[in-house]
């Protein structure tokens, strides 16, 4: 179970201390902000220069894609998807065909693919976290952390999930509804819907909560609110073990949504019968007390933090992702087709904990505030198991070629 694999753990390593070290880099600039007649919205100028902030994210965008790359049966799909660009089985999503059918025309072995969908991921995710500068001192590193398990064990739905980076960019830069300066933000943010759409048609559902997460929460969500509603969640709502309630909500969605209809069309086995509350996603009570924990340190301390800034609609918009994303993950993990979608919300938890770290000094430090944020050393607890407890499951290309 525990196991030493040197070069594994070294590439991990030098993967995370590159992402530190140019994201503190990066962090050198500063921001200003400017806020808008109403008060309502701020626009952040951020005066790291694009030349600057490339010649650091570029190390980064090299050492993510080598690394995930040239990894080798690492995640529970890998060899499934070497099997579907072989024999083309995923027809039906026409981006992800195509893309498929351009690395063939150019020789690329199965084995190779994943290079190729490693690149759009971190390139749209550099170009999204662009945004956040000021914190890539520990917003880099942190991201490695929350986003390593969807990039290897959501291979398909992690490569359709570059473009909801480039849709989150483009979207935050929105000012108002139906305004006409929007129109070309709104043409890329339609092109960058259809193209996650056409490689995973899951992420529409996310995308679809991360507009009206924007366009309806301006203020990040009340610690009265967000709070008692993940502890609901959590121990109420999660220990339901039949959906059949909304049965009707699950169908129309399936309607609506290609992939997500496979899973309605199998609703025995995804919602309503005795198979579908999977126990295999549950952690033992103490571990899972300790992430409660956690998440309720994160929803506080992030919310503690954004007082410090002012009324920044990007910073709120990921915070409130973030909270959303936990209450629904938290209440629906063991229902494997409504876990594929929440937790891409839950994996933003890596901002507001960047923010809390940013602004960590001005915060008054007591040691009730100490013990309060013990538990967030916690979100290194499953990226701790993936680096010491992979079951031999560590290759890269090197070690089978």
């Amino acid at each position: 179970m525990f196991g030493l694999d040197l070069d594994y753990l070294l590439f991990s390593f030098g993967l995370m201390l590159t992402f530190y070290v140019c994201g503190h880099k990066i962090s050198r600039g500063y921001s200003t902000l400017i806020v808008d007649k109403n008060n309502h919205c701020v626009e952040t100028l951020n005066f790291v220069s694009r030349h600057k902030y490339w010649t650091w994210a570029i190390p980064c965008f090299i050492l993510f894609v080598l690394y995930f790359g040239l990894r080798y049966g690492r995640g529970n799909d890998y060899i499934h998807y070497m099997y579907v660009y072989k024999y083309d089985l995923e027809k039906s999503q026409l981006v992800f065909t195509s893309f498929n059918t351009f690395l063939k025309s150019f020789a690329v072995p199965p084995y190779g693919i994943f290079i190729f969908y490693a690149i759009p991921f971190i390139l749209c995710a550099l170009i999204f976290l662009r945004t956040y500068s000021k914190y890539a001192a520990s917003l880099f590193p942190l991201f490695i952390v929350a986003f390593t398990a969807i990039e290897e064990y959501t291979i398909r739905q992690g490569l359709s999930f570059s473009f909801v980076f480039i849709f989150l960019y483009y979207l935050f830069q929105t000012k108002g509804l139906f305004k006409r300066k929007n129109i070309p933000l709104y043409v890329m943010m339609g092109l960058s819907f259809f193209l996650a759409y056409s490689i995973h048609s899951a992420n529409a559902i996310v995308m679809i909560f991360m507009v009206l997460i924007f366009v309806l929460l301006k203020k990040p969500i009340p610690l009265k609110l967000s709070i008692p509603l993940f502890l609901f969640f959590t121990y109420f709502v999660s220990s339901i073990t039949n959906l059949s309630f909304l049965e009707n909500i699950i169908e129309f969605v399936g309607g609506q949504d290609e992939k997500f209809g496979q899973y309605v069309d199998r609703a025995d086995d995804w919602f309503y019968g005795q198979n579908a509350y999977r126990e295999t996603y549950s952690r033992n009570i103490f571990v899972k007390q300790i992430e409660n924990l956690s998440n309720c340190a994160l929803i506080y301390f992030g919310y503690r933090a954004l007082t410090f800034e002012k009324n920044d609609c990007r910073l709120i918009s990921v915070y409130n992702i973030y909270v959303v994303g936990a209450i629904l993950m938290q209440g629906f993990i063991n229902y494997e087709a409504l876990n594929r979608v929440f937790r891409f919300l839950y994996a933003f938890w890596c901002f507001p904990f960047a923010f809390y770290i940013f602004h960590s000094k001005k915060m008054k430090i007591t040691k009730s505030t100490y013990f309060l944020a013990a538990p967030l050393l916690f979100w290194f607890y499953d990226f701790g198991k993936l680096l010491f407890f992979r079951n031999g499951n560590t290759l890269f290309l090197w070690d089978v070629f």
